[in-house]
């Protein structure tokens, strides 16, 4: 193997498949060169799961945040619960995976109340964000240029991107 070190910028290691076999997942892994990987969070019920992982595997380091396709899920409270995990774990390492998924759900408006407090809350706290983005290029652009011209727009990296602006 060569010397080369790698980061997994985002896995799903919590999921049900992994279950039984996360150890073996990890040797493997490690054999291949991976040195960190950043777990991507879904919904705010996975942290405490990812919290415990984080700290079992060195390797091992976590966002926090709500999937767009989640949205139902935001709550009054869910920027609290965000902040307060962030702020309370140093193996939190960013926000989301957050963003807009109109290939899979057109409840526009939820996605949209959603994403635009976790956007916020990743610039507050000086961590880039998880952007996941189907289908919805053209409002995230715009969400993203009103963030800026606010200038509150956090950076981060695009997960899965798909659509066009014009």
């Amino acid at each position: 193997m060569s010397n080369i070190e790698l980061i997994d910028s985002h896995c799903h290691l919590i999921f049900e498949n992994f279950e039984k076999d996360l150890d073996d997942v990890l040797v493997r892994l490690r054999s291949r060169g991976i040195k960190k990987l950043v777990h991507a969070c879904c919904e705010l019920k996975e942290i405490p799961k990812l919290r415990k992982i984080s700290h079992e595997f060195n390797e091992i380091y976590y966002s926090v945040g709500l999937h767009p396709l989640e949205a139902k899920k935001w709550e009054f409270n869910s920027k609290s619960v965000l902040r307060e995990s962030a702020q309370e774990d140093r193996r939190v390492v960013a926000i989301g995976e957050l963003g807009l998924d109109f290939f899979k759900s057109k409840n526009k408006t939820q996605q949209i109340d959603a994403l635009i407090p976790q956007m916020e809350l990743a610039y507050e706290l000086n961590l880039p964000v998880i952007i996941h983005c189907r289908d919805a290029a053209k409002e995230m652009i715009q969400i993203c240029n009103d963030l800026y011209k606010k200038g509150n727009c956090p950076k981060g990296v695009l997960h899965c991107w798909t659509g066009s602006p014009n």
